[in-house]
Parts: structure tokens; C-alpha cells; sequence
């Protein structure tokens, strides 16, 4: 089972941190982050045509919505009376339905291709594609994780790095490296509470805002190298081949349908059969298959996307045969 099974069950492709299979999404979102915001990345979302991806709920970053192909409206509840928290816990709506008197009114847009909305942190929104779209909805969300930048987490990540890096009194290393036990909470706890308090009040003159931005800058510069790493490695890798609109399509020489009934489908070879199954948006795609290569564009379907996928699922099951553009349909 791969996303594009599910794909064409009705369900969403989400592909995190997409800009490092694209060198000029990466140089985008890379320009960004050495200008503005230390580290940015982007996400894509497929949406099927009249689909939801998740219902209304929060975010924990800043987001510049981009939409890219087919259109998809907006649901945003800048009214909302929702319990903020701090740091990545404050999403809300992911685990379970927020309720809708929590939400008040949405105002509704519908992005088109080429428009850009800025969707702030904490904003409660949900997305869905049209019933009437006859294309699906890709966008690409340009990401600024700003709950991770809160000056709370970055000093968190500083005390963190203190305790490996300075020298500390000898009674505060002791306390820190004291091991904490169910009994060490028993009775008289007094003593153990000036330690605390003493070992907070060593490490917090260690904190100022040069160390805490030495330390966020120095672990962003590793991200984005190990980042860099990654899409350099990506770009070399050789992708399984993926059928395109001008690619040719036909049944496996020797391969035949044997039947069509509702969405299950039997292939035939020899005396061997193969049972699957295809959404009831492509069982008149399956029906339009045969051993004579067609473009792919060529072949009916309401979601062209849903049409590519099939033509991949039915190659990897070896019972359709893609042939790039100009290749001779002799060949097996």
C-alpha cells in the first residue's frame, strides 16, 4: 500500500518537509529563513476533488498558504474563545473535535491558483475542496515553526546546553547530578529546596540573551546543514518512474480484464487470475484499458491525478505497462 492507494480511497497526500525533494521550493524557503526566520520549510497538501483533509483545528507555527492547482475554501474562526498554551501543546483540534460554540462564525475564502493567505499561529481554521471541483487542490503551506523560537524554549535549550558546558560549584553539580527518587519527595524537604533554588540561581547568570542567541543560532545553522545534506542526496537519487499526461498506457501484453463488477476488478493471465479493487470514480478508467498503447491524458476520468495514480498502482501490480512519450509500443 502506497499514499497514492489512499489517494484514490478519498483521502489526503501530506508530504512534510516537501521542499527537500525540490531544489527551487528548498532555495525559497532556504532565502527566507537566512533573511528572516533562521529555519522555514514547506508542506504540500493533495487534496481529492469535494474532500476534507482534517477538520477545524490550530497550529503551533506560522503558515503562508500557497495554492498551486484546483481551488479550495477556507474556513477561518478568527472569533474563536480557544484555551491558549505554550509551546507545541497548544494546537488544539487534532486529538479531538473542538466545539463549535468555541469556534463562532468562520469568514470563508476560496484560494484560487497563484493566491497567497497568511494564516497567523493560533488561528482555528479548516479546508476543503469544493463537491462541484472537477481537479483536485494542491497547496503548499511555506512553514515558520515560531512556537519552537519562543524565547521559553529557547531558554530551555540554553539551561540544557549549561548543564554539559560550565563549571559549576561543587554543591550545585552535586545537586544536579543527584538522581531523583520517589523518596527524595518524603518528609522534610527543605534542604533539597535551597539546593534548587541555589543550583537555578547559578545556572540563571549564565542566561543572557547573547548566550540563548549563540546557542538557537548555532543549532539552527546544524538543522539547515543537515537539511542541505539531505536535499543534495535527494537530488542525485534515481525516482521510480511515474506515469505523465503524455505518457503511453496498455494492459501487459498477455494480461486481459477479465471482469468489472462495481469496484472489483479481475485481471487474467494464462491461467492465473488477480483480484483488486479501484474507487468507483475509476471503474470507467479500468473499462478503457487495453493491450493498444493511449496517451494517458486520453483516458476518461474526473480527477486527473486519481488517473495517474491507477496507471502507477496497476504497473506496480505488473498488469499495465507505461511507456514514456515516442517509445515504440513493441516494447516489453
Amino acid at each position: 500500500t502506497t499514499p497514492l492507494h489512499a489517494y484514490t480511497d478519498g483521502y489526503s497526500i501530506v508530504i512534510n518537509q516537501v521542499e527537500r525533494t525540490n531544489k527551487r521550493l528548498y532555495n525559497f524557503c532556504r532565502a527566507l529563513g537566512d533573511k528572516y526566520f533562521y529555519h522555514v520549510f514547506a508542506v504540500a497538501y493533495l487534496t481529492p476533488p469535494g474532500r476534507q483533509a482534517v477538520s477545524a483545528h490550530t497550529d503551533d507555527q506560522e503558515v503562508f498558504i500557497c495554492q498551486s492547482w484546483g481551488t479550495k475554501k477556507w474556513y477561518l474562526y478568527p472569533d474563536a474563545s480557544l484555551p491558549m498554551r505554550i509551546y507545541s501543546e497548544e494546537m488544539v483540534g487534532k486529538e479531538g473535535a473542538i466545539p463549535e460554540h468555541l469556534l463562532g462564525q468562520p469568514t470563508e475564502v476560496i484560494l484560487q491558483p497563484g493566491d497567497v493567505m497568511y494564516l497567523p499561529r493560533g488561528m482555528p481554521h479548516k479546508a476543503a475542496v469544493p463537491e462541484d471541483a472537477t481537479v483536485p487542490s494542491l497547496h503548499f503551506t511555506i512553514t515558520v515553526p515560531s512556537s519552537d523560537f519562543g524565547f521559553g524554549v529557547l531558554m530551555a535549550y540554553q539551561l540544557q546546553s549549561m548543564l554539559t558546558s560550565t563549571n559549576l560549584t561543587a554543591a550545585s553539580d552535586k545537586f544536579c547530578r543527584t538522581a531523583c527518587t520517589r523518596k527524595a519527595f518524603e518528609g522534610d524537604t527543605s534542604k533539597l529546596q535551597e539546593e534548587l533554588q541555589a543550583a537555578t540561581a547559578e545556572l540563571a547568570k549564565g542566561v543572557s540573551l547573547k548566550s540563548i542567541q549563540a546557542n538557537f543560532e548555532g543549532r539552527m545553522a546544524r538543522q539547515n546543514e543537515s537539511r542541505h545534506k539531505e536535499v543534495e542526496f535527494l537530488m542525485e537519487k534515481d525516482l521510480p518512474p511515474f506515469p505523465r499526461e503524455l505518457s503511453k498506457v496498455r494492459l501487459v501484453p498477455g494480461v486481459t480484464i477479465r471482469s468489472v463488477q462495481g469496484v472489483n476488478v479481475i485481471f487474467a493471465r494464462d491461467d492465473q487470475t488477480l483480484d483488486t479493487h479501484v474507487a468507483p470514480t475509476a471503474t470507467d478508467l479500468v473499462g478503457q484499458l487495453s493491450a493498444i498503447p493511449k496517451v494517458a491524458k486520453s483516458f476518461t476520468c474526473l480527477d486527473p491525478f486519481e488517473r495517474m495514480c491507477v496507471f502507477f498502482i496497476f504497473n506496480r501490480m505488473k498488469v499495465v505497462q507505461i511507456l514514456p512519450p515516442g517509445d515504440d509500443p513493441d516494447w516489453s
